[in-house]
């Protein structure tokens, strides 16, 4: 009995730890444009535990995955399937300043052909403001962006 308990234990123990992104693996991924690192993270994040975190960032790798499909009808939907996996995360969980910061990454980097930019500037203005209260790692993150965003440019992020 105690066997299996401590069995159990470990095994949730495994899934707490698998479920969270490695964020600097994935923003190395994310701004590489290469598309085999992209898709290899993208099905080592299918593989995880599908917590909103897992989610998110899956639905924002995928929308940049689309660039990478063969054709405009698999471009799109590609990029629909990704948008409506961030987007649910992000009405889950309006005040996730990463949630709100990868629709940023994507809608200020994303073809305007896809109308994809009406939060741009809200999103911009969360995450500057919210900046100061991030850990280290997501402050780090923010700012490394900041430097080649337009709208949210370094001087806007307040510490």
């Amino acid at each position: 009995m105690l066997k299996n308990t401590l069995l159990i234990c470990i095994l949730m123990l495994t899934n707490l730890v698998r479920a969270s992104v490695d964020r600097e693996q994935f923003f190395d991924v994310f701004g590489s444009n290469q598309s085999e690192r992209i898709k290899s993270e993208r099905i080592r994040l299918e593989k995880m535990t599908q917590t909103s975190e897992v989610r998110a960032y899956l639905g924002a790798l995928i929308m940049k995955e689309a660039q990478y499909m063969p054709s405009a009808k698999e471009k799109l939907s590609h990029f629909n399937r990704g948008k409506a996996m961030l987007e649910v995360e992000i009405s889950k969980n309006k005040s996730s300043v990463e949630f709100r910061l990868l629709r940023l990454m994507i809608q200020e980097n994303c073809p305007r052909i896809l109308n994809y930019h009406q939060q741009a500037k809200d999103d911009a203005s969360f995450v500057a403001k919210e900046y100061g209260k991030q850990s280290a790692e997501v402050k780090a993150i923010i700012l490394s962006y900041s430097k080649r965003s337009k709208l949210m440019p370094t001087s806007k992020l307040t510490a």
